[in-house]
């Protein structure tokens, strides 16, 4: 067996898996190729505590494996590293966690998890006058990756937030020399008032005052080929008009705005 500590592992440019520790170990296999058994912890950004844990199995002359990783609940002040020049204000307070499954099967890898995340707190002069608080919302996600071929597939991407949910589905693959890209994202009917009120009231205070009746719903497609940017393709449907004002505050009303006034 393989034992590590204080390994570090750079995922991006600003994202580092640190303090990782744990085991890998040879396993028996029914195949000819013999197995590493996997099990790590590790924190994130140069920090010392243990907030994540991976275990499962490898064979990596089939490219065959199975790993779950879990994301034990905590607040971002651990990871403050991460944050320094981000818009997070509050991080002590914000929490998160998560989960994903992740299954290999001759170079195709599948993956399937969630995350959740509370108490956000977010202050950027170009982002609203006053901090945005308490933000939260889960993600849930399927797909996979054809690591021979080089081609990822998101089944789904689905964020939920204030009873609002929206879906992102699509492709990526190696078209010539440079990807093609190919989304879709879909928000399901859902009351036009919903919306309104699952927007943070910092960023649209002038919008808190107003009622709403309807559904609102969208359907954007987009296509890019980056070989070739000009070709960009993009439609679908946003069924705005299907809000209609009830009540409005009485600075909007067509009375106040027929007669002078100072903005």
């Amino acid at each position: 067996a393989v034992r590590l500590s204080g390994g570090r592992l750079r995922l991006l440019p600003r994202l580092e898996l640190s303090a990782v520790q744990g085991t890998i170990t040879p396993r028996e296999s029914p195949g000819a190729t013999p197995r590493l058994g996997l099990d790590l912890s590790g924190s994130y950004g140069g920090a010392e505590a243990q907030l994540w844990s991976a275990s499962g199995w490898l064979d990596p002359a089939r490219l065959d494996g199975k790993l779950e990783l879990t994301a034990k609940r905590f607040n971002l002040e651990r990871v403050g590293s991460l944050l320094r020049k981000s818009p997070v204000i509050h991080p002590k307070k914000a929490e998160v966690d998560g989960k994903l499954e992740m299954t290999l099967k001759e170079g195709l890898l599948a993956f399937d998890g969630g995350f959740k995340l509370k108490g956000l707190d977010l202050f950027h002069p170009g982002l609203a006058r006053a901090v945005v608080p308490d933000l939260a919302g889960q993600l849930s996600i399927q797909g996979s990756a054809h690591l021979r071929e080089g081609r990822l597939t998101l089944k789904s991407a689905t964020i939920r937030t204030g009873g609002v949910e929206a879906t992102l589905s699509g492709s990526l693959e190696q078209h010539g020399s440079k990807p093609l890209l190919d989304l879709r994202l879909v928000v399901p009917p859902v009351p036009c008032q919903k919306v309104l009120e699952s927007l943070p009231p910092a960023l649209v205070p002038e919008l808190r005052s107003f009622s709403l009746r309807g559904d609102f719903s969208a359907d954007i497609k987009a296509k890019i080929d980056f070989n070739n940017p000009k070709d960009l393709t993009l439609g679908g449907k946003v069924n705005i008009y299907r809000c209609k004002v009830v009540s409005a505050p009485e600075w909007v009303s067509a009375e106040r705005l027929m007669q002078p006034f100072i903005h």
